[in-house]
């Protein structure tokens, strides 16, 4: 079926943002593969990430074929049930790959932070984020019993979860666990020793990802919106154009802290200029003081005026 004017805009979108979200993830690997020489286990999983995102984006695709963008008195009774099957895999892919990307934010401060205090707080999230994982997979593919039931129109529907309960809840819980992730780094930069300039620019890079939470509260006004509308396949591309913004921005954001290598050897100058006036100090590189994938870390070292319990990206 020919795609919708609303379809068009909805792919375009889905596809800009993986590719902003790939180039991020390779400006990543080049900081700390290249220049840092040092790859972990947040990275890996950041790929990993990145590949549900361009799953997101064939799913996407086939739901727009499948009717969504499209009224509902033109879609026909087998459109309806790839309607809701594509729904159902990009409601999967989309809940993985945020908690994918929860996951690689936590791993890459247990890269950086040396602070027991914040190890420990890192490790309880990161123990929270996979057996919140383990329940949002498991109610995610067992929606129905059987599976099927989630999109097939004639089989019953009760034994199948109910679907404003979760969706609405899921959605505030991943709200909560994101602004608590990004609140972590706020006191261990705040007890670093740097003039404050360098000090406001460390804070912006951390909490950049608060702007995550924004586009994820967005997307739960559209869910309240299209729950409630008689046309849900119509404006059903307001709630996907969220989701996969709020997928991708998540990715690119996960990145921006781990630039800094990068930026220093292509443009230092830029970042000197940080610095505080008739100060000599530099802005400081965040040094990965962890193996790649594990392993026992060097004494930290105090780099650039940094505090020596913070190790940097």
């Amino acid at each position: 079926m020919a795609w919708t004017e609303r379809g068009v805009g909805l792919f375009a979108c889905a596809t800009a943002m993986v590719v902003l979200a790939a180039i991020a993830v390779v400006l990543r690997f080049i900081s700390r593969g290249y220049v840092l020489r040092r790859l972990g286990w947040t990275d890996c999983c950041i790929v990993i990430t990145l590949l549900f995102s361009i799953a997101n984006t064939v799913g996407v695709a086939m739901h727009i074929t499948h009717g969504l963008g499209r009224h509902r008195t033109t879609i026909t009774r087998d459109e309806v049930e790839g309607y809701r099957f594509w729904m159902y895999i990009n409601i999967i892919i989309g809940g993985t790959s945020l908690l994918l990307t929860k996951i690689s934010i936590l791993l890459l401060f247990l890269d950086v932070f040396v602070i027991n205090r914040a190890r420990k707080v890192t490790y309880f999230f990161l123990t929270l984020v996979i057996c919140y994982g383990i329940y949002l997979l498991t109610s995610n593919i067992l929606f129905c019993i059987p599976i099927s039931s989630f999109w097939e129109l004639a089989a019953s529907k009760d034994r199948c979860l109910s679907a404003d309960a979760k969706y609405y809840a899921d959605a505030v819980v991943n709200i909560a666990l994101d602004f608590s992730i990004f609140c972590i780094p706020i006191p261990v930069v705040r007890a670093m020793t740097l003039p404050w300039r360098q000090k406001l620019w460390l804070y912006f890079v951390f909490t950049l990802g608060f702007f995550v939470c924004l586009v994820s509260c967005i997307r739960l006004h559209f869910l309240w919106y299209v729950n409630n509308s008689p046309d849900k396949p119509f404006e059903g591309t307001h709630m996907a154009y969220w989701s996969t913004i709020e997928m991708n921005v998540a990715i690119i954001l996960a990145c921006i802290p781990t630039l800094k290598p990068l930026m220093i050897k292509i443009c230092p100058w830029v970042l000197n200029s940080i610095a505080a006036p008739n100060s000599s100090s530099q802005i400081p590189t965040l040094h990965c003081g962890r193996g790649s994938l594990g392993g026992v870390s060097p004494e930290p070292r105090n780099v650039g005026g940094v505090d020596p319990e913070m190790r940097m990206v």
